[in-house]
């Protein structure tokens, strides 16, 4: 009987576990995150079923478990448990199981930490008018133009994206961004490539200006040429009478 007390009490408590709900969070490599559940008398802070820090009757301790020696501690006024200088072996399941009296409370987080994103790097070229921007690749990092809504999240590293450049805009930025930060540059227009489309627009409206004047010119020379080589009726009447007073 008390066996399967003990077990319908264990069984109790994983159904209790699977349907609790999970705070997704997020933290940075190098800096610290704090777990927004509070411990006051008894209580342990457990990732992937390990215990890795405890409070009993208010008391801490860091059980300096694996990588975690040194790094996990609690704070006293706020009852919140907290991890140092994170790096991202660090993610994973964490659970703050705090006790009080006959009440128990269980609050599970899903860790994911993230490096910092880098700056990118951006070239434009005199020549061609692209502008390119790369950044080393890392989880859910993208990469984004302010003149468009171009993104690039390819798996290539270093990761990139181009943009033509040519036109009147002096100036472009290019983000690299993930979860956790962005970092932007910005690049210049080269003076070549800020009027590379109006010389020929120019070009090609002065052409046709050009054609279209040559061509009323013809018209008009042909057009009163030929009124000056047709003959009137008072001009065949008077060629008449000077034929009639040569034969006299």
């Amino acid at each position: 009987m008390l066996v399967f007390c003990l077990f319908f009490v264990f069984m109790t408590g994983i159904h209790a576990s699977s349907g609790q709900s999970v705070q997704r969070v997020i933290g940075t490599v190098g800096e610290p995150f704090t777990f927004n559940a509070r411990v006051i008398n008894i209580g342990f802070l457990i990732k992937d079923n390990d215990n890795i820090a405890q409070v009993i009757n208010g008391e801490f301790s860091d059980l300096n478990f694996g990588s975690f020696r040194g790094r996990v501690t609690w704070d006293r006024s706020t009852g919140y448990f907290s991890i140092t200088q994170l790096n991202t072996q660090d993610s994973g399941e964490y659970r703050v199981e705090a006790t009080g009296g006959s009440v128990s409370d269980t609050t599970v987080f899903q860790l994911t930490v993230y490096n910092k994103v880098s700056t990118p790097t951006v070239i434009a070229d005199k020549e061609t008018c692209i502008a390119q921007c790369s950044v080393a690749n890392g989880r859910e990092v993208t990469l984004s133009w302010n003149r468009d809504i171009r993104t690039s999240n390819s798996l290539s590293n270093p990761l990139t994206l181009s943009l033509d450049i040519r036109g009147t805009h002096e100036q472009y930025s290019c983000t690299a961004s993930n979860p956790v930060g962005s970092e932007q540059v910005s690049v210049t227009t080269p003076e070549s490539c800020r009027q590379s489309n109006v010389g020929p627009i120019v070009g090609g409206v002065f052409g046709c200006l050009t054609v279209l004047g040559i061509g009323a010119a013809l018209l008009y020379w042909r057009k009163h040429k030929g009124k000056g080589t047709t003959s009137t009726p008072e001009d065949n009447g008077a060629r008449g009478s000077l034929k009639e007073g040569e034969q006299k």
